[in-house]
């Protein structure tokens, strides 16, 4: 057996002991004073502090897909960044949009505790295809200041909300608990459901499972995530996007060991069929505690849905912050690239989902250890002009 294999397979507590406290110490001490993410009290002018609060919500992979362009103190618009999409697993820029979405729902949150109301007008105009992504504005954005804007309830969640990747506790969410989350999101256009008995949860789980070996099998969906990887606190700080290992819930003395097998992430290494098995694994432990998933479903699958999903996402994710709840996407199943149409097709049916119909994002929901807190870029860097 090869030692980089033995390593990250069973070796783990052995060859740890071969590194002292004060290296591992080193190797996580990364001096950087600015706060991972924007604050919206750093900016004077009003469309600034909502970009910044917007740039703290959920998007995939961290590509942090956003392009601004200001056209007064109080208005801007918003645009995909094409430089940032995922063409190998999102062919059809659907996931990129969800995380516009998420995007303006966070930032029409925090902009009501300064007192505004965000006057959103998605797609001003109107619907595009790929070659119009970073061109036409995915929405416009008008801030208005009046005596009777009401605080949204979810915007003190802002800082708190966080992706929760780790394996989850014992907790389940009732029934109850997870009405009154749907009822505080005020859905714009999601059906809500949450899938907690415990047979029917095992089998989705297992899709789910099967989903992940098929994205990490597949050259060219597992390469992007190669590409988007930052391998240690470093290069997590210098890049300020992407996943890592905190954020896929890798900590302690197995990131230490795991950061050195994958220095300089040689696509050989990254795409090693027993590099894999070891990812499909630690992820088959953590996704097994699930005790219950929440699916968004829509009525149509329009870049409208696509984006409006985005917001209801991004509440519900506050909303369960408020509860003490985690989530995590797990939404390799409904990506739509080839290698991924069997068992998106499949998981679609057993959901009694029909076209025009689409369930457009499925998470776990759980309680667990406070997670890594990922970094945001900088908001001078995705403006336009």
């Amino acid at each position: 057996m090869k030692r980089r294999e033995f390593l990250i397979g069973g070796g783990v507590v052995f060859a740890a002991g071969i590194f002292t406290y004060e290296a591992l110490s080193r190797s996580q001490d990364v001096k950087d004073d600015r706060p991972r993410k924007p604050l919206p009290a750093d900016f004077d002018r009003p469309a600034l502090k909502a970009i910044a609060y917007g740039m703290s919500a959920p998007n995939p992979h961290n590509t942090q897909a956003w392009k601004f362009k200001l056209v007064s103190d109080t208005e801007f618009l918003l645009f995909v960044d094409p430089d940032r999409m995922l063409r190998a697993t999102d062919p059809p820029a659907r996931q990129v949009h969800i995380g516009c979405g998420c995007f303006l729902g966070v930032m029409a949150a925090g902009m009501s505790s300064l007192g505004y109301r965000a006057a959103i007008d998605i797609l001003p105009q109107g619907g595009y295809g790929l070659e119009g992504a970073g061109v036409r504005p995915v929405a416009s954005v008008r801030l208005e200041q009046t005596m009777d804007v009401k605080v949204d309830s979810l915007a003190a969640q802002i800082p708190r909300r966080r992706t929760n990747r780790m394996g989850y506790r014992d907790d389940r969410v009732s029934r109850e608990e997870f009405q009154r989350m749907v009822s505080t999101v005020v859905p714009t256009v999601c059906t809500i459901g949450l899938v907690d008995e415990p047979k029917v949860l095992s089998e989705h789980m297992e899709i789910h499972q099967q989903a992940m070996a098929v994205e990490s099998k597949t050259y060219k969906a597992y390469e992007e995530s190669r590409i988007w990887f930052r391998e240690n606190d470093r290069r997590i700080a210098e890049q300020r996007d992407g996943i890592n290992l905190p954020a896929g819930g890798t900590t302690g003395i197995t990131k230490f060991v795991a950061e050195r097998m994958l220095k300089g992430l040689d696509p050989k290494d990254w795409h090693k069929p027993s590099m894999i098995d070891q990812h499909l694994s630690g992820y088959r432990k953590k996704i097994m505690t699930a005790r219950a998933i929440v699916q968004f479903v829509t009525p149509d699958n329009t870049q409208r849905d696509w984006i409006a999903t985005g917001i209801d996402y991004a509440r519900f994710q506050l909303a369960a912050a408020a509860a003490g709840y985690y989530l995590h996407p797990m939404s390799q199943v409904l990506q739509e690239y080839p290698e991924m149409e069997t068992l998106r097709v499949g998981y679609e049916a057993l959901n009694g989902i029909r076209s025009p119909s689409k369930m457009q994002m499925v998470v776990r929901i759980g309680k667990a250890e406070e997670p890594f807190e990922s970094y945001r870029r900088e908001v001078k860097d995705l403006m336009i002009g």
